[in-house]
C-alpha cells in the first residue's frame, strides 16, 4: 500500500499577528519602526479588534516631529523586510523579506480601513529570485471599510521573464495605510489573517490552458484540451472579485468582457488537474 505525503505549503510568518514582542508591542517577524535623525517612529501597533484570534495589526498615519525639519505626516505601515529612508529621493525603501520557495496563486487577508481625505491604503507582495521580481500582487483601496472584508490578490507571474516552474527565494510584504509621499493624518488600516492560496493539489501538472483573444474587447475564451474546467474566478488588478462562474467541467468557456473597464485582470482557473492563474487584457 503506497502513501503519498504532501508538505505543508509556506505561509507568511505570523500572518495572524498573534505573536508580539513586548515591550513595545512589536509584531514578531514584522518591521514597523523607522529611525529618522534621532527620532524613532512606530508605524504599527497591536489591536484587539481582530478578525480571528486575540490580536490584529493597526497602522495609522500620524504627525511626527523631526529635528531640523518640524512636523511631518508619516503613514502607518509594516513590512516583513527592512525599512530604510532615502533622503536624496525623499522616499521610503523596503528591502529583504522572508526566505520563501513556493509559487502561491494568490495573496489573501482580512482588513478594515478608514480613509482620511480620499487617502489610499496599499498591500503589496513581491516574490523575488536573486533580488529580481518573479511575481507581483498588489491591492489598493481608497474607500472606508468599517467591517472586516477579505481581499484576494492574484499573483502575476507572466509579466516577468522567468521559467514557469522556477521558484522564488524571497517573499516581501509591504503594507501602508496612506500614500507614502502624501500621508493624510488619521488614515487607518487594520490587517489580520494574511495567507497564501495554492492549487488544490500540491502536485504539479503540465497542461495547456489557452486564453483568446488576448487582448479582448467583447468576449474571451478559456479552453484546455487536457483538463476539465470546473470554475473560473476573475479578479481585477486591485484584487476585487469581478465574476465567478461554475463551468460544469467544460473544456472551453466563453466569458463576456464588453462591460468591463479596460485594464488587466487575472483569471483563476480551477480544473481537475489543479489551479492556474492567467492574465487577461481587456481593451476598448
Amino acid at each position: 500500500m503506497a502513501t503519498t505525503l504532501f508538505a505543508q505549503q509556506p505561509q507568511p510568518a505570523n500572518g495572524g499577528f498573534e505573536n508580539w514582542i513586548t515591550p513595545p508591542h512589536r509584531a514578531a517577524n514584522w518591521t514597523s519602526n523607522v529611525n529618522v535623525i534621532l527620532a524613532n517612529f512606530e508605524l504599527m501597533e497591536r489591536t484587539e479588534d481582530s478578525h480571528s484570534g486575540n490580536y490584529a495589526a493597526k497602522m495609522e498615519a500620524k504627525a511626527h516631529s523631526v529635528m531640523g525639519i518640524g512636523s511631518i505626516n508619516v503613514p502607518g505601515g509594516c513590512t516583513n523586510g527592512k525599512v530604510e529612508i532615502d533622503f536624496e529621493a525623499l522616499s521610503i525603501v523596503f528591502t529583504g523579506g522572508q526566505s520563501f520557495a513556493a509559487r502561491p496563486t494568490a495573496f489573501t487577508g482580512w482588513y478594515k480601513y478608514t480613509s482620511a481625505e480620499d487617502d489610499n491604503m496599499t498591500i503589496t507582495c513581491l516574490l523575488k529570485k536573486a533580488g529580481d521580481t518573479l511575481a507581483f500582487a498588489e491591492f489598493t483601496n481608497s474607500n472606508t471599510v468599517s467591517a472586516y472584508t477579505q481581499f484576494s490578490i492574484a499573483f502575476d507571474y507572466e509579466s516577468y521573464p522567468y521559467d514557469e516552474n522556477e521558484n522564488p527565494d524571497t517573499m516581501l510584504i509591504i503594507m501602508t495605510s496612506s500614500d507614502i509621499m502624501n500621508a493624510k493624518i488619521g488614515s487607518t488600516l487594520i490587517i489580520d489573517d494574511l495567507a497564501f492560496t495554492y492549487p488544490a493539489s500540491i502536485k504539479t501538472y503540465e497542461y495547456h490552458t489557452a486564453i483568446y483573444p488576448n487582448p479582448a474587447k467583447d468576449f474571451v475564451y478559456i479552453s484546455s484540451t487536457e483538463a476539465a474546467i470546473s470554475q473560473i474566478t476573475v479578479f481585477d488588478i486591485a484584487g476585487r472579485k469581478i465574476m465567478q462562474k461554475n463551468t460544469q467541467s467544460q473544456n472551453s468557456v466563453e466569458i463576456p468582457v464588453s462591460e468591463w473597464v479596460a485594464g488587466i485582470y487575472f483569471a483563476q482557473i480551477e480544473t481537475d488537474k489543479g489551479v492556474v492563474t492567467r492574465k487577461v487584457n481587456v481593451v476598448k
